[in-house]
């Protein structure tokens, strides 16, 4: 996913609003106290608030003299090729179970022989064994699995297909209480009740958080804490992801070397 548009109001020196687009690759510039750091921190509260309670407190981080309103959030985000192809067949709103990453079941593509499920016979000479063909577990629900799911409980004629892009909004109450929401206004199908849409929808929500990582370097940092807190963590993380295919290979050859000496 790619962040189209992101917009906020009622945050720190944002008294009204500010929105910006074209997230590839943005470079924020402005006078001092224009409101670009507050922009910045306002998208880490976005993706890591709801994780991380000290991100945002309502009485320090509302708008100087504002008594009245909350901060809140639009971010619009476009699926990429890959996700819109990413898609379960068969796919129902009850495809779901408790974890995180829910594993939706296969069909007739699912079927495979195990051994522990065969069943044994004697045709008077031999005993011979079938196997009895079973259902794996099949896969995980991806992003677009789950929007699906999300947009199969609407019933409005605004929103007639699935779309390539999808905004999620955020309000923060002043009791520092996070509320997001997907089809904001639009309405549900009769037989979906609301705990049915807020499962599925805040699944939804989580798995996009998750799959963004928020980095915010203040100005003040140096190239030593650049270089220590982000960078080494970093490579440390890309090399050992791509070590890992050969860690078996090498376990076997120092193994082999080890027994003929």
């Amino acid at each position: 996913m790619e962040i189209v548009s992101f917009k906020v109001s009622q945050y720190r020196s944002i008294s009204g609003e500010i929105s910006s687009d074209n997230f590839n690759g943005l470079t924020i510039v402005g006078q001092n106290n224009s409101g670009k750091t507050n922009l910045l921190k306002a998208m880490r509260v976005f993706f890591e608030g709801k994780f991380n309670p000290d991100l945002y407190d309502y009485e320090k981080d509302k708008p100087h003299g504002v008594k009245q309103g909350q901060t809140s959030f639009a971010v619009r985000f476009t699926f990429s090729e890959s996700e819109l192809d990413d898609v379960s067949e068969d796919l129902s709103q009850d495809d779901d179970d408790d974890d995180d990453d829910s594993i939706i079941e296969l069909g007739v593509l699912g079927e495979q022989e195990e051994p522990s499920n065969s069943i044994s016979f004697d045709d008077g000479s031999s005993k011979q064994q079938e196997s009895k063909p079973t259902q794996s577990r099949g896969r995980k629900l991806s992003l677009r699995d789950r929007y699906l799911q999300l947009f199969n409980m609407i019933d409005d004629s605004r929103l007639n297909s699935p779309q390539n892009e999808v905004t999620v909004h955020l309000t923060i109450s002043n009791k520092n209480n996070y509320f997001y929401t997907v089809f904001k206004g639009y309405k549900r199908k009769p037989e979906v009740t609301s705990s049915m849409y807020t499962s599925v929808e805040r699944r939804f929500i989580e798995k996009i958080l998750s799959s963004f990582e928020c980095v915010y370097i203040p100005s003040s940092k140096s190239i030593d804490d650049i270089y220590h807190n982000l960078l080494v963590p970093y490579v440390r993380s890309e090399v050992a992801s791509a070590m890992k295919t050969s860690v078996q290979v090498i376990h076997d050859k120092l193994l082999e070397v080890s027994e003929k000496i």
